[in-house]
């Protein structure tokens, strides 16, 4: 695989305000390495997003994807402008989405995140500044690997679109106001569980 960082470098310099990086792999999952964000399988050598991506200060949309794994995200990570983030089957390493990428876009209020045929889905979401959300999973070989279950902690939330598989429990769900949010809820059948 190549180097991306000199684009993202690039793209950060000029002063892009909306970047979509999608880099689809045809190998498994690989390890997280220490060294910062990672792409791509262990065995064909790995790509590094530079820092200047986690800590741009124009970016107000990302789309980032498919099929790669992110590890190890900078915990001091700040994406000061960013208000949409689309994540498109990503693993993340343990907590790095709720505990340190949605931590680091203080005024992000859109994010989707589609997880279809691809292990390491997100198991929280937590975002006080988030009004719309959606989330799509559609990897029922993972539902049983899901057993703390799905939380949610957005209470600004005003908009909702999840589509995922019955889990076994979501220990918790805090999503603001009911009169203020308009959601769509699809909860797919386990073939192996049966309904819930």
């Amino acid at each position: 695989m190549g180097d991306v960082n000199p684009w993202i470098y690039n793209a950060v310099e000029r002063g892009v305000s909306e970047l979509k990086l999608s880099i689809k792999t045809r190998y498994n999952r690989c390890p997280p390495s220490e060294l910062g964000v990672v792409i791509g399988p262990k065995d064909t050598g790995e790509i590094f997003l530079g820092f200047e991506l986690v800590m741009c200060k124009t970016l107000v949309k990302l789309t980032l994807g498919t099929q790669i794994t992110l590890g190890n995200i900078p915990p001091d990570m700040c994406l000061l402008a960013l208000k949409s983030l689309f994540i498109d089957s990503i693993f993340f390493t343990g907590e790095y989405l709720y505990k340190v990428l949605l931590p680091g876009c203080p005024v992000l209020e859109e994010l989707s995140v589609h997880h279809e045929d691809f292990e390491g889905m997100p198991w929280c979401i937590a975002s006080k500044t988030i009004k719309k959300l959606s989330v799509y999973y559609d990897v029922e070989s993972e539902v049983d690997f899901m057993a703390h279950g799905m939380s949610f902690d957005a209470s600004n939330l005003v908009s909702l679109d999840y589509y995922d598989y019955a889990l076994y429990k979501y220990p918790q769900v805090n999503l603001g106001p009911w009169s203020k949010l308009s959601w769509i809820f699809i909860i797919l059948e386990n073939k192996s569980r049966g309904r819930i």
